[in-house]
Formats: structure tokens, C-alpha cells, sequence
């Protein structure tokens, strides 16, 4: 059998991305093979994020609390009510929440939830620093426009606490 060496990015990768390269490979009789520059092993990523298009919006990223728990992670919670974030209020749309977990050892953010106005925007303020591979203190200490929902971010990661 004939082999093929995919090298892929050292911050992982998301396996929906290669299902159609794969297949093809797959066709023409080609054994994969994966490997990073550095020749460790590529590691999977969760997925990227998932927008709810419900009423109120939902954006959602990275691990849910269970998950988190269930690999072992000591996780810490931030959640606010979105009848406590100003722009919610002022546009009369104030039902959701926002919700993120960071793991309380490595200061990662491990996954977010925003369901209320906006949230499948704000979520994105989140992403970028989980694909930054940033500690959440980079995006606690951030200065966001003001009335939005997404200033309420760092609040909400000035408010951990451990996960019950």
C-alpha cells in the first residue's frame, strides 16, 4: 500500500476538516499518515464552535461543564444572568445567560455558553482566545465598547468560582 504524510498544524486540528481529503485518499489506496512539523502526534480539537439560531441566539464553545469534569479538569464557573447585562436590558431582551469554564490549574478557557441577545456574536471574543492559547486573565483584563454585551465577558471571568 502506497503512504501519504499529512503534516498538520502543532495546535491540533478539527477532524471535519479532513474527511474529504481522506476520502480521496482513501479511493486511491493510500495508507494516512499524521504527524506534526516537529514530528509529534497531531492532537484533535474540539469543535470550533456551534451557533444556535434559536430565539434568544445561542453561541456556544469548546467543552460543556460535564465534559470538563468527566476528563478529569478542575473546572471554575462564571455565569451571569443576561437580566444583569446592560445592553440585554436596554434592548428589552433579557432572557439567557452567559456561562464559561476555565480549568483552574492552566487558566484555560475550556468552553462558554451565551444564549441571549447577541450571544452567537459574543461568542467569538471567547473563540479568539481559545485559538490564541491565551490564559483567561488576557481576556478578564480586556477593555471592551461599551453598551455591548460582550464587556460583560471579563466581568463574568472576574467572578469564578469552583464548579459545584
Amino acid at each position: 500500500m502506497r503512504k501519504i504524510l499529512l503534516v498538520l498544524s502543532e495546535w491540533g486540528y478539527w477532524g471535519e476538516e479532513l474527511i474529504g481529503p481522506l476520502e480521496v485518499f482513501d479511493e486511491k489506496g493510500y495508507e494516512s499518515i499524521f504527524c506534526t512539523p516537529t514530528g509529534k502526534r497531531p492532537h484533535a480539537l474540539p469543535p470550533s464552535m456551534s451557533a444556535g439560531f434559536v430565539d434568544p441566539p445561542l453561541g456556544r464553545v469548546g467543552m460543556t461543564l460535564a465534559e470538563a469534569q468527566k476528563a478529569g479538569r478542575r473546572v471554575l464557573v462564571g455565569k451571569r444572568p443576561m437580566s444583569r447585562v446592560g445592553r440585554a436590558v436596554e434592548k428589552g431582551e433579557t432572557q439567557g445567560f452567559i456561562k464559561i469554564m476555565v480549568d483552574a490549574d492552566t487558566r484555560e478557557i475550556l468552553g462558554a455558553a451565551i444564549l441571549g441577545v447577541g450571544g452567537d456574536e459574543v461568542v467569538h471574543t471567547i473563540l479568539q482566545t481559545m485559538y490564541a492559547r491565551q490564559p483567561y486573565t488576557t481576556l478578564k483584563h480586556a477593555m471592551h465598547i461599551h453598551p455591548t454585551v460582550a464587556e460583560l465577558v471579563p466581568t463574568v471571568l472576574g467572578d469564578l468560582r469552583p464548579a459545584a
